[in-house]
Order: structure tokens, then C-alpha cells, then sequence
């Protein structure tokens, strides 16, 4: 009986040393090998990501979204980043500096100030970027001083099916000239 006991403890020692020795080497090949960019989400893959986000939570917002899907939709929409600069729209001088975000960015999408910025609001305190980089979102989301960071131009109607059984669609099919 101690040698079954004791053929069984070997066996078992000699596969788990092989489990963890395989274990160090795909981890070791991990830190080895460059990553992958990552590939955008499609437009309908936002959209189920939303709708996921929806159930999940009862609702909705753009600041629950994680990088991959923000900047999927912003690639989805024109490239088109909303900052919203501050915590609060009070005084600025708790405002923090635009130029050094739009330097920020400036430099991680490679091309000039004046080539991302699309619009500044000085009393709305917001601005209108491109952005086509991931490190892009994840530096604006990293920071703790904007109040969002939004794709403008997503359009999430676009990528689902909606129905709708009350009369209000957008179309102009079937409308009865009685109507107007």
C-alpha cells in the first residue's frame, strides 16, 4: 500500500513541476513577443457594447465605456473627440491648461495643434479634437480633471434596428395626407 501511496505522490509531483515549467515558458513568450495593436470594435459591435452597458446598469453614459469602445466609436464617427475641460464651469483658474491637452494629444497623434483641434468653447469650456490613436483615449481618460470625454459623431441608430409601433418613425412612407 506505501508503494502505490508513494508511486502516486511521485507521479503527481512530476505533473505539476511539467504543469508549472510550460506555465513559465508561455508566460516568458508573453512578455518576449511585441503586442498586437489592438483592432477598433465595428459600429455594431459599439452598439452591443452599449446595449450590454445598458442592461448592465439600467443606463447609459459615455465615461462607463472602457478605451477599446470609445475610441471604436469615435473611429466610427469621423474621428471626432468631445472634452469637456474641468470638473466644474465656474472660475478657471481651477480649470486646467487646453493648450497643454491639445500638446498632449498633438504629440501622441503626430501632427499639429491646429490639425486636431475642430472647435474650442472658452465659455462652455469644451473642445472638439480628432483622434485616430488608443493612447490618444487612454491619456484623456487617465485624467482626472475633464469632466467627459465623448465621441461626437457616433451615431448608434445607425448600427441598430428600431421599430417602432406608435406612429413616430422617421420616414415619410404611409403618412395620410389628412394628417397635415
Amino acid at each position: 500500500m506505501k508503494k502505490i501511496t508513494y508511486a502516486s505522490l511521485v507521479i503527481f509531483l512530476l505533473l505539476f513541476s511539467a504543469c508549472q515549467k510550460n506555465e513559465k515558458t508561455d508566460l516568458e513568450n508573453n512578455i518576449n513577443q511585441p503586442q498586437e495593436p489592438q483592432k477598433p470594435m465595428t459600429g455594431k459591435e459599439v452598439a452591443d457594447y452599449i446595449d450590454q452597458t445598458y442592461q448592465l446598469n439600467n443606463g447609459f453614459d459615455w465615461s462607463m465605456a472602457d478605451n477599446l469602445a470609445l475610441w471604436s466609436a469615435a473611429l466610427s464617427g469621423q474621428n471626432i473627440i468631445s472634452i469637456g475641460i474641468g470638473k466644474d464651469t465656474g472660475k478657471s483658474s481651477n480649470r486646467p491648461d487646453v493648450k497643454a491637452i491639445l500638446n498632449t494629444l498633438s504629440n501622441i497623434e503626430g501632427k499639429a495643434v491646429s490639425d486636431i483641434l475642430i472647435y474650442q468653447d472658452n465659455d462652455l469650456h469644451y473642445v472638439d479634437v480628432l483622434v485616430t490613436k488608443l493612447e490618444s483615449i487612454e491619456a484623456l481618460k487617465q485624467r482626472k480633471d475633464l469632466r467627459y470625454v465623448e465621441p461626437t459623431g457616433y451615431d448608434y441608430f445607425a448600427y441598430v434596428e428600431t421599430k417602432s409601433n406608435s406612429g413616430c418613425s422617421t420616414g415619410s412612407d404611409y403618412i395620410s395626407s389628412a394628417d397635415y
